[in-house]
Order: structure tokens, then sequence, then C-alpha cells
């Protein structure tokens, strides 16, 4: 779970091959929403990779990278270790 203050609050399950990106969102008011990915993420993905190793520049700010290759992995250790508060470091 990462909390974003305010009462606003996020998980992400990483749930294996063949399962689709998707997005299930609860509001305010307790109605609820799923949404599937229907775009080409990884033709986008791959575009733009050949791009970074061609340029050296890329597309995204490097510190958005860090940033969820941090919650991935501080993610897996807060699943190792549940109802146990993991601060992700580097994040305030």
């Amino acid at each position: 779970m990462i909390n974003f203050g305010g009462c606003k609050q996020a998980n992400i399950h990483h749930l294996g091959r063949g399962c689709p990106f998707a997005l299930g969102l609860t509001y305010e008011n307790g109605e609820c929403a799923f949404i599937k990915q229907e775009s080409d993420f990884f033709a986008a993905f791959t575009r733009n990779l050949v791009s970074f190793f061609e340029s050296g520049k890329p597309v995204v700010d490097p510190k958005e990278t860090i940033d969820v290759i941090a919650i991935i992995i501080y993610g897996g250790l807060a699943a190792q270790r549940p109802f146990e508060w993991i601060e992700i470091p580097g994040q305030e």
C-alpha cells in the first residue's frame, strides 16, 4: 500500500505473465471502476528504449524510473513483512 496523504492510498500487484495491466478505482462516494489498459504500451516503450540507446537522452525523467523501481522493490519487501510499515528511501 502506498500512502499519498489526504486519505489517498494505492496498492500495486504484479500478478504475473498473461495478466493484463489494469487499474481498479474506488471514488470518495464509494463507487468503483475497473480500467483495462487497451493501448499498445510495449510498442511505444520499445520505440522509446531504442531512441534512448541511439541518443543517450531519456524520454522520461530518470527520477520517475527510480521511483517506480523503488516502489516495486520495497513493495515486495512489504509483502514479505505484513502489518509493518516500510518507508521507501528518498520519498517524502
